[in-house]
């Protein structure tokens, strides 16, 4: 069996549940170069030490409570009209900006241009095409866009 005791990072070790557990004050890779993936064909797991000292009193919101030093987060109840308030229209209203933009750099270029520019900004140094560099005032505008609202929703909109 692996003795750890040595390394700077552990703290314990224990068997349970038919595997190993291997506590660690921190994790980096050498942590996970000197621990085993299996000892005696028993898979061997590495968790924080905090996991293992942690208590449930840590987390209550009694302060009286032995080692209590966090406190749970309670929400408070959302009434309907705050639920009306945060599905507004803000998202709805962003979503026609994304399409009206991608429709001014399309009646631009092009909409396999377009495409193909989207996929070199999320391909990026290992992008195939290069019809950036004939467009570059349409790569810029994309990548904006891109880095704004992201891949999905602007994939979504130019090829559903």
């Amino acid at each position: 069996m692996s003795d750890f005791r040595d390394q700077p990072w552990f703290h314990s070790m224990e068997h349970e549940a038919g595997r190993f557990v291997v506590y660690v004050k921190y994790m980096d890779k050498e942590v996970f170069a000197g621990v085993p993936d299996t000892i005696d064909d028993e898979q061997v797991v590495v968790h924080f030490s905090g996991a293992k000292l942690a208590k449930r009193e840590m987390f209550t919101n009694n302060p009286n409570a032995p080692g209590a030093t966090l406190k749970a987060y309670v929400p408070s109840p959302v009434t309907t009209d705050e639920v009306d308030e945060l599905t507004s229209t803000d998202e709805d209203k962003s979503l026609s900006y994304l399409i009206s933009e991608l429709d001014k750099i399309e009646k631009h270029c092009g909409s396999r241009t377009l495409q193909d520019i989207f996929y070199e900004i999320h391909d990026g140094k290992n992008a195939v095409t290069d019809f950036s560099s004939r467009n570059p005032e349409t790569r810029k505008s994309l990548e904006r866009l891109y880095n704004e609202y992201g891949f999905d929703l602007i994939y979504d909109s130019i090829d559903g």
